[in-house]
C-alpha cells in the first residue's frame, strides 16, 4: 500500500511515516561514517604514496556511485509502490552485475595509468570492490523505496563495524582494504537476503537496453554539477594559489551533516513526496523545507560560533583559513538546501529532458560565476561569494522551473 493511501487529512506524513524517514537518514548518517572511517582507516594503515594511489581511486569510485544512483537509484525510488522498488531493484540490480567488468575498468585503468602501475595491487582491490559497493548503495534504495528502512541501516552498520574494528586494529594496508571489502560484501548480502532481492542476467540485459529517462537526467546533472565543482577549484588555485582550494574545501568539509541532509532528501524523501497526490506534492515539500532549513541553519549557527580550539581539532592548520569564508559557505548551503528541496518535486514529477537541461544551467552558473572570482582574483572569500551568488541563483532557477512544469 502506498503513502498516498495511508496519509490521513490533516499532514501528509503519518507518524510511522516519518519513524520511517528518520530511520532512514539514521542510515544515511552511517553510511557517511562509514566513508569518513575508510579514508581514516587507509591513511592509517600505509604511506602517504599508496594513500593518495587509494585516495585517487576510491574519488572514481565515489564518481561513479553518483552515476549508478542517478542511472539505476532513481527508477527504484519513483516506483509507484513498495513492490514496484523492490521489482526495480531486482532489474537495477542485475543490470549493475552486468556492468561490472566496465566498472573495475573504469576505476583500474586510470588509477595504474596515472601511477604509473605502482602498487597496483590497491587499485585491483578497490577496482574488485565498485560492484560491491555499487550494489550495496542500489539495496539501500530499495529497503527505503520497499518502507523497510531499516534493511539499508542493517546493512549499512555491519559495513561500519567491520571498518571500525579495522580502525582499531590499524592492520597492514591491504588487510585493511580487504576488511573494508569484505564489510561492504557482508552489507550486500544482507541487504539481498532480507529483501529477497536474486539478480539474473537477462534482468541486467534488459535494464542496460531501457534506460529511466529521469534516471539519465539525473544522472547528467550529477556529472555536469561535479564538472562545474571541479572547473571552480582550478580557477581558484590558479588565480589565488592552494590555501584558497585549502579554505573553500575545508568549510565545505565541516558541512558534513548538511551533506547528509542533501544526500537523504532523493533517498529517504523521493519515495514519500513521489507516492502523493499531484495536487499535495507541493505543500509536503514546503513542509519538508520548513523541517530541513532550520536543522541546517542550526549547524551554521554551531559552526560560526564554534572555539578556535575545537576548529583546530575538525581541520588542524587548515581550520583559520576555512573559519575566514565560513559565513559566506554557510550562507551557500541554506541556499543549496532551498533548491534541493524543490528538485525533489521534479524529480517527483519525472521530466528527464528537464532535468538535463537544468544540469547544463547549473554548471554554466556555477563556472561563470568562477569566472568572475577568477578575474577579480581577491581572496578565498571572493571565490565564497561567488558561490553563494551561483547557488542562489540556481535555487530560484530550480524553484521556477519546478512551479511552471506544474502548470
Amino acid at each position: 500500500m502506498g503513502v498516498a493511501n495511508t496519509a490521513g487529512p490533516p499532514s501528509d506524513f503519518p507518524r510511522r511515516v516519518m519513524l520511517r524517514r528518520l530511520i532512514s537518514l539514521g542510515d544515511q548518517v552511517l553510511s557517511g561514517a562509514s566513508n569518513f572511517l575508510t579514508m581514516a582507516l587507509v591513511a592509517r594503515s600505509t604511506n602517504p604514496d599508496r594513500f593518495g594511489q587509494f585516495a585517487l581511486a576510491y574519488a572514481i569510485l565515489l564518481a561513479l556511485l553518483i552515476l549508478v544512483r542517478g542511472l539505476w537509484g532513481t527508477p527504484i525510488t519513483l516506483a509507484g509502490s513498495p513492490r514496484g522498488s523492490l521489482d526495480a531493484a531486482r532489474g537495477c540490480l542485475s543490470a549493475a552485475l552486468v556492468a561490472a567488468p566496465i566498472m573495475m575498468l573504469v576505476i583500474a585503468g586510470p588509477t595504474l595509468a596515472l601511477s604509473h602501475g605502482d602498487n597496483w595491487q590497491v587499485a585491483v582491490l578497490v577496482s574488485v570492490a565498485a560492484p560491491i559497493v555499487c550494489g550495496q548503495d542500489l539495496c539501500r534504495f530499495a529497503a527505503v523505496g520497499a518502507d523497510r528502512p531499516w534493511v539499508a541501516a542493517v546493512s549499512d552498520g555491519a559495513w561500519l563495524v567491520a571498518v571500525g574494528l579495522g580502525y582499531v586494529f590499524q592492520p597492514g594496508v591491504f588487510a585493511a582494504l580487504g576488511i573494508w571489502v569484505a564489510g561492504a560484501s557482508a552489507g550486500l548480502i544482507i541487504a539481498m537476503l532480507s529483501l529477497r532481492l536474486r539478480p539474473r542476467l537477462q534482468l541486467g540485459v534488459r535494464a542496460l537496453r531501457s534506460w529511466h529517462s529521469t534516471g539519465v537526467g539525473v544522472a547528467f546533472g550529477s556529472v555536469a554539477q561535479q564538472v562545474g565543482s571541479f572547473v571552480v577549484l582550478a580557477l581558484a588555485t590558479v588565480s589565488v594559489g592552494a590555501s584558497s582550494v585549502a579554505a573553500l574545501r575545508g568549510a565545505s568539509s565541516v558541512m558534513a551533516p548538511v551533506n547528509t541532509l542533501i544526500a537523504f532528501m532523493p533517498l529517504g524523501l523521493l519515495p514519500l513526496v513521489h507516492r502523493l497526490p499531484a495536487h499535495r506534492q507541493l505543500g509536503a515539500i514546503a513542509r519538508l523545507a520548513g523541517l530541513i532549513l532550520p536543522l541546517t541553519v542550526a549547524w551554521c549557527v554551531v559552526l560560526l560560533l564554534l572555539p578556535a580550539s575545537a576548529g583546530d581539532l575538525l581541520l588542524g592548520d587548515t581550520w583559520p583559513l576555512a573559519r575566514q569564508v565560513l559565513p559566506w559557505t554557510s550562507l551557500e548551503y541554506v541556499l543549496l538546501v532551498v533548491g534541493a528541496t524543490a528538485r525533489i518535486g521534479l524529480l517527483s514529477r519525472q521530466v528527464g529532458p528537464l532535468l538535463i537541461k537544468l544540469g547544463l544551467a547549473s554548471a554554466g552558473l556555477m563556472i561563470s560565476s568562477g569566472v568572475a572570482a577568477a578575474i577579480l582574483a581577491g581572496s578565498a572569500t571572493t571565490f565564497a561569494v561567488a558561490q553563494v551568488a551561483s547557488a542562489g541563483l540556481v535555487a530560484v532557477l530550480i524553484w521556477v522551473v519546478y512551479l511552471r512544469s506544474g502548470r
